[in-house]
């Protein structure tokens, strides 16, 4: 089966769409952007190589649901597991030698809490729904594991453990964990699953072009002729999703782009952000770092308001101190929080007024997409002014750049 690969390097996250000579999406991969971008690029392709993979199990056997879940949970957690090792090898290498019988035993709570989620019975648990979870990654579901592992022993220093942590998921956050489903032992599989694996390989998508795009586009180990805009991808990729779409809002982690386009699908002109991260998903994450909330907990938490307190700062670091300064103030969290949302909403509006204004029908893409606090505000302006507009939100709206990236591959073979 021929294939063709898109990959968007973003700021925050690295996606890949993998999709066959058909124009049909076989698979999509998503991961934390690394130091290492060729890293990135490859553990996302591997991710949505996997997700085809799956994808395929269930027509060569005729799998159940089921069965194609609890095999994709036996390997995530088998990959978690390896992950884990690996740590906690570079872990004792970073960290003083006098906190070694420590680290051991937190080592051994980590895998307590893993044998919890153990996807051996189907057994649901909050660790295992989290590797599960693709906006959840590595980095972030271990730091937790052990820290949390540290508070209940009470033997090392918390600040001490996380300078540690950090220092060894640089050294090894580099290293692709993730395997094909033929490279994986069989113990990890299903018995349904292990016959259908030498047959799988008879079949896997064959990946004949690629396209790079992204903000970090120019970093990827592609050649010049690989490379497309993240104006032209997403405009490609929302008239993908939606063929009646005529102007694109994309908000990813460093930018914010409003898109026009032509009746026949073409860029007709972008406005882009000219200040650094500010209304982007990192203006959000910043200020979830500072409260010490989840980044996926913002938008939820901003939606239990009954009132928005204004939010002026158009500087990242400049809106953590105002929204500290708020709450100081008595303002409660949740009325500070939809305020900061309502501020990147009138930014993207602004950006779509100097784009050229807002045509039937509007796509909403990237990765704030997904923040419920910021699709309701942005559906609540659009109503006063907007009130026969067609608002598009795909489920998938992070891949919307790479699954245009993988469009343009498509057209060059």
């Amino acid at each position: 089966m021929i294939a063709t690969l898109g990959i968007d390097l973003g700021s925050t996250t690295c996606k890949a769409v993998l999709l066959s000579k058909e124009g049909k999406v076989l698979g999509r991969g998503i991961t934390n952007t690394r130091a290492d971008y060729r890293v990135s690029a490859d553990i996302a392709a591997r991710e949505a190589i996997l997700d085809a993979d799956l994808a395929l199990l269930g027509s060569l056997g005729r799998l159940s649901t089921e069965t194609l879940t609890l095999t994709e949970r036996r390997l995530r957690l088998a990959g978690f597991r390896r992950r884990l090792q690996i740590l906690h090898q570079a872990l004792c290498r970073v960290m003083d030698r006098t906190a070694a019988p420590g680290l051991a035993d937190l080592a051994r709570d980590v895998d307590k809490a893993l044998d919890a989620g153990d996807a051996s019975n189907g057994a649901h648990s909050r660790v295992l729904d989290q590797i599960m979870d693709r906006s959840l990654f590595f980095r972030d579901i271990a730091l937790a594991l052990y820290l949390d592992a540290a508070r209940l022993r009470g033997s090392l220093d918390e600040e001490t453990l996380a300078t540690g942590l950090a220092k060894a998921l640089a050294a090894t956050e580099n290293t692709v964990f993730s395997k094909a489903l033929d490279e994986t032992a069989a113990t990890d599989l299903p018995p349904a699953v292990r016959p259908l694996i030498p047959k799988l390989a008879a079949i896997r998508p064959r990946i004949a072009g690629q396209i790079g795009t992204g903000y970090g586009r120019a970093l990827l180990p592609f050649p010049e002729t690989e490379i497309r805009s993240e104006i032209l991808c997403h405009g490609k990729g929302a008239r993908y999703l939606f063929p009646d779409a005529r102007t694109v809002l994309d908000i990813g982690g460093q930018d914010t782009k409003a898109i026009q386009l032509d009746e026949n699908g073409l860029v007709a002109s972008f406005f882009m952000n000219d200040r650094c991260a500010a209304g982007c998903g990192r203006y959000l994450g910043y200020v979830a770092e500072e409260l010490g909330i989840g980044l996926t907990d913002l938008g939820p938490l901003a939606c239990t308001a009954c009132r928005a307190v204004p939010v002026t700062s158009t500087c990242t670091v400049f809106a953590g101190t105002e929204v500290r300064s708020l709450l100081y103030a008595g303002e409660k969290q949740e009325e500070v929080l939809l305020g900061l949302h309502r501020a990147v909403v009138l930014r993207a509006l602004s950006l779509l007024a100097r784009s050229g204004g807002i045509f039937d029908a509007l796509v909403f893409t990237g990765g704030v997409a997904q923040n419920q606090a910021v699709v309701r505000t942005l559906k609540e302006y659009l109503a006063k002014d907007h009130a026969d507009l067609t608002l598009h939100i795909h489920p998938d709206a992070v891949y919307t750049g790479a699954l245009g990236a993988a469009l343009y591959a498509l057209e060059t073979l």
